[in-house]
């Protein structure tokens, strides 16, 4: 398995711990989750040029950053 796949897979299991985090627990923890599950996600996109998941990663980090950081900084 290269590495590319294990981060895949890591990404993978922290994009649904964030989305459970975001429905029952800490809107902070669950959107810096699902952040980095997107960061672990991308080499592996990127190797096999699937450009419609790099497409939604940057979708989602482009809703989910500004509102981390709004929490972060704000609160």
């Amino acid at each position: 398995m290269s590495r590319s796949d294990t981060f895949r897979y890591i990404g993978n299991i922290l994009l649904l711990s964030g989305y459970f985090f975001l429905l029952w627990g800490d809107l902070k923890l669950g959107l810096l989750v699902k952040c980095v599950g997107n960061i672990f996600v991308v080499p592996f996109a990127i190797k096999y040029k699937f450009w419609d998941i790099l497409v939604l990663c940057g979708f989602y980090a482009a809703i989910e950053v500004p509102k981390l950081i709004q929490l972060f900084l704000v609160s």
